[in-house]
């Protein structure tokens, strides 16, 4: 059967995660600066989510209106510093990238031949997950301050949405280094959950990936005969 003239592409969103990552150094701080340059890379993903919804119309409507309720909300965080805004920007970012994954998820891990798109799509997801966990960090923290506690503050008032960021990925693979560490109960759980989900996304998807590619293979030997 023919792929679909509509099949979604994964490239432009996982390029766009790859860029979250690298600007998160640049921003830990809680100056205006750190905050625009996370800002135009959550953009970035936002846009390549929109794109990687493409082929399902319901799907797609959502994931814009999403998408724009975000960038609305995050940028006028930005603007004026109001706490409502902030928590408003991460619920709408937490249900994008969750909404998004589980959109993505069903194609990685649907039927069809293992090349180069669904690889990009496999990889977006686990970074989709990592970024996911930090908005929820993030809206924990919001909604009781001090859930998280640097091991070495450095004169700042918490963790920000670049600490959280790189707690988020840490956690994800289970490096664990400690210098940031949830101390409520809640942040607790959920990174004890974020930990669990990453080893079993990465179980799952081999054993999934190993079984298409076998599959693959018979198919053509079929054919071939």
């Amino acid at each position: 059967m023919a792929a679909s003239t509509h099949e979604p592409k994964f490239g432009a969103l996982l390029w766009s995660l790859v860029a979250i990552l690298l600007v998160q150094p640049f921003a830990v701080g809680h100056g205006v600066a750190s905050s625009i340059a996370l800002n135009i890379a959550l953009l970035g993903v936002l846009i390549g989510g929109v794109a990687a919804c493409a082929g399902r119309r319901i799907w797609l409507w959502g994931a814009v209106v999403n998408a724009v309720a975000a960038v609305i909300a995050s940028w006028g965080a930005l603007a004026y510093r109001s706490p409502p805004l902030v928590m408003a920007s991460e619920v709408l970012h937490l249900t994008f990238t969750a909404g998004v994954a589980v959109r993505l998820l069903g194609d990685v891990l649907g039927p069809g031949p293992v090349g180069r798109n669904r690889i990009y799509g496999v990889v977006s997801v686990y970074l989709l997950l990592g970024v996911a966990w930090a908005f929820a960090y993030s809206l924990i923290d919001s909604l009781a301050p001090g859930s998280f506690v640097l091991a070495e503050a450095d004169g700042q008032d918490g963790p920000t949405m670049g600490h959280l960021l790189y707690y988020s990925f840490v956690t994800l693979t289970t490096l664990g280094f400690g210098d940031i560490q949830p101390v409520s109960s809640v942040a607790r759980t959920y990174s004890a959950l974020e930990a669990i989900v990453g080893q079993l996304y990465l179980a799952i998807l081999v054993a999934r990936l190993v079984g298409l590619h076998i599959t693959g293979n018979a198919l053509d030997d079929d054919q071939s005969d």
